[in-house]
This record gives C-alpha cells, structure tokens and sequence, in this order.
C-alpha cells in the first residue's frame, strides 16, 4: 500500500519552511531530471517565523518538510539512500532563520524525486477538477498498486503535490531512527 509522506506536525510540532528558492526552468514536483549545471547553489531556504500560538509549531526543525517543498536533512536523504531509494538528486542547500536569515547549523539538502508515476485509479478516484493539463484535483484517490509498478518512492503525474512511498519504506525509515513522518492514505489525501 501506498501512503504520502509528510512530517507529522500534529504530532511533533515542529518548524515551517518557506517554498523553495526560484530557479528558472526548475520545478521540483516535474519528475524531470534537472540538466546538469541548471541549479546553481547552494539554494537558500529560509524558515517560516515561529508562531507560538499554533498548537503544530515548536522551535525543532524537521528532518523532512514534505509535499512540494524539496528540502530535507542530509542524514535523511542518506538514509533514503540506504533504503534503496534510487530515484533522487540532490543539490546543496541552506536552511536559514526567518528574520535575520542566519544559517542553521547541519546539512541540508533540496531533493528531486525523479519520475513521474500514472498510477492513480482514475475510474475508483473521485475527480473535483482537472488543472495544468493532465493534472487533477482529487477529492478521493485510489492508487493502482499494479501501475505503480513497485516504485518505492514517487510523485503521481495525476497529481504531483505529494511523495508516495511503499509500506516496506516507511518500516525502514522508522527502524533508521526518523519516526516522525506522517504517512496518509491515498483516501485521506486531498489534492491542495
């Protein structure tokens, strides 16, 4: 079974990260390769201010920001690896402090999950709209297992806003030490 990966806010509050720096012709949620040299670095991502009064925020910085924001730790995107994740480039990234834009200390790194995936069961799905072409709005989502083709980590070309990734995936993850994703059903997913 398929699930979006997120960090899981509601459970460990945690920091918010602006969108990715804009680079011409870049676009993290394409499954295209970027052309080598296309992405000068290190990108710069600056952290949201914190807001004291959201019950999902708290001065620790997430090793994983999801959806379309590319960035994660360096530590998280080795352990990807090590999961046999083999589907990503990686380019140096900075992660500074809303405000007076320091640098935060660690490595960091933004992250490009190549390859798009049609697996999305568009008889079983509920569409609300069509967008940006063949993009859809989903109002409910049923993966097809069997068009995923054992991909273990992907965006949908129906709707790329999301990084799915298989059950074994988030087994191992949670045994290297990350265990504060969220992981949602395609049927709890709504396109945004």
């Amino acid at each position: 079974m398929y699930q979006a990966m997120t960090w899981d806010y509601a459970a460990h509050p945690a920091r918010c990260c602006g969108p990715a720096p804009h680079q011409e012709g870049v676009a993290w949620d394409s499954g295209a390769r970027f052309a080598t040299g296309h992405i000068v670095g290190p990108l710069r991502f600056q952290l949201d201010p914190l807001d004291p009064s959201s019950p999902n925020q708290s001065p620790v910085v997430p090793y994983c920001f999801g959806r379309r924001n590319p960035l994660m730790s360096a530590d998280f995107f080795v352990a990807l690896q090590a999961c046999g994740i083999d589907n990503l480039e990686a380019y140096p990234a900075e992660l500074r402090e809303a405000g007076d834009g320091k640098p935060l200390p660690g490595a960091w790194v933004a992250v490009n999950v190549v390859g798009l995936l049609s697996a999305a069961d568009l008889e079983a799905s509920t569409i609300a709209s069509r967008r940006r072409g063949c993009e859809v709005v989903f109002d409910r989502l049923v993966i097809d297992a069997d068009r995923a083709r054992g991909a273990r980590m992907f965006r949908l070309a129906e709707d790329p806003t999301h990084v799915w990734v298989d059950a074994p995936l988030r087994t191992q993850l949670a045994t290297a030490g990350f265990p504060h994703l969220r992981f949602w059903r395609p049927t709890q997913v709504v396109s945004l």
